[in-house]
C-alpha cells in the first residue's frame, strides 16, 4: 500500500504503447468513467466485477491515477515499472496486492490474482490506494520533502514517519468519511503472523496507523486488531510516545483534504522524533 518514489524505466503513458516483450502481452484501453487508462499484463482479465468494483473504489474518492496496471503477475509488473528487483509482495506487513507509483504518471498496480481470491477487498483497496494518489498530487509524501534529512538516520526514522502518516490518513478517509469496514479478520491475521516472523518496525507503524485511524475515535484504543495482540512488536509499540502520537494525528486531515505544506513538514518532523 505504499507509494513508490518514482517510476523508471521508458514507461510511457499516451499514444506510444508502454514496452512489452514476448513473455507477456499487453492490452491498452480507456476508461471514461474516471479519465485513467487501463493496462492489462501477464493475461489479467479486466472485464470481472472485482475490476469494476475496483474502478468504483478510485471514483469514489475522486482521485484517479494516470493508469492502472492489472496484472496477473504482480511481482513482475512491480519490478518492471519500478526497477526494483529484489520486490517480493509477500515480504513486510503481509501481502501487498495493490500498489501506488508516484510518477508522473502516477500509476496503480492491482493484483489480479489476489483479487479474484477476494473480490469483497477490491473497492476498498483501491479506495485506499487512490488515497495516496490524491496526497500525492498535492506533494504530501515525503518523496517530496527528502530536504527534511540532513543525515542517513534522519532520512530513515522520516520514511518511516511518512508510511505511518500516509497510512493512517488513507484509512481515515476510506473508514471515516466514505465508510468502509475496517480490515478483515484474516487480513488482520495476516498481519499478525507477519510481523512474528519480520520483526519490521515499519510494517508495525504502518499497522498501527491503520488501526489508528479504523478506531471509532482516535483515543489510544488499539483494539480494532486483537489479532495483534500477541505480536512481540505490537507490545513494544506500547514504549512509544502514544499520547503525544495520538494529539499530533488528531490535528491531521483525511487524504482527500490539503495539509498545508508547512503543516505537512511540521507533523513529519515531529512523528518522526516520536515514533
Amino acid at each position: 500500500m505504499r507509494p513508490d518514489r518514482k517510476i523508471s524505466g521508458p514507461l510511457t503513458i499516451g499514444s506510444d504503447p508502454c514496452p512489452s516483450s514476448s513473455a507477456f502481452i499487453l492490452l491498452l484501453t480507456r476508461d471514461w468513467v474516471v479519465g485513467m487508462k487501463i493496462i492489462s499484463e501477464f493475461g489479467a482479465n479486466t472485464e470481472t466485477d472485482w475490476f469494476r468494483s475496483a474502478k468504483r473504489g478510485i471514483g469514489v474518492v475522486g482521485a484517479a491515477p494516470s493508469a492502472v496496471f492489472v496484472t496477473g503477475n504482480f511481482d513482475a509488473t512491480v519490478r518492471r515499472l519500478t526497477g526494483a528487483q529484489g520486490f517480493v509482495s509477500t515480504r513486510g506487513g503481509g501481502t501487498t496486492a495493490a500498489k501506488t507509483l508516484i510518477g508522473p504518471p502516477s500509476v496503480v498496480i492491482l493484483d489480479a490474482e489476489f483479487f479474484e481470491e477476494f473480490p469483497e477487498l477490491a473497492e476498498r483497496l483501491a479506495a485506499h490506494e487512490a488515497c495516496h494518489v490524491s496526497m500525492n498530487s498535492r506533494e504530501e509524501s515525503t518523496s517530496f520533502h527528502h530536504d527534511l534529512a540532513r543525515t542517513q538516520t534522519e532520512y530513515n526514522r522520516i520514511a518511516v514517519a511518512g508510511e505511518f502518516l500516509e497510512e493512517f490518513r488513507c484509512e481515515l478517509t476510506v473508514v471515516r468519511r466514505l465508510r468502509y469496514s475496517i480490515l478483515p479478520g484474516h487480513q488482520r491475521q495476516e498481519l499478525s503472523e507477519s510481523l512474528s516472523r519480520q520483526h519490521s518496525r515499519t510494517a508495525l507503524l504502518k499497522v498501527i496507523g491503520v488501526a489508528a485511524a479504523s478506531a471509532e475515535e482516535v483515543d489510544g484504543d488499539l483494539d480494532v486488531y486483537p489479532e495483534m495482540r500477541g505480536s512481540v512488536d505490537w507490545k513494544q509499540a506500547r514504549g512509544l510516545n502514544w499520547q503525544a502520537v495520538l494529539e499530533t494525528l488528531r490535528a491531521v486531515p483525511g487524504a482527500t483534504e490539503l495539509l498545508p505544506r508547512e503543516d505537512y513538514r511540521t507533523t513529519i518532523s515531529r512523528l518522526a522524533v516520536l515514533l
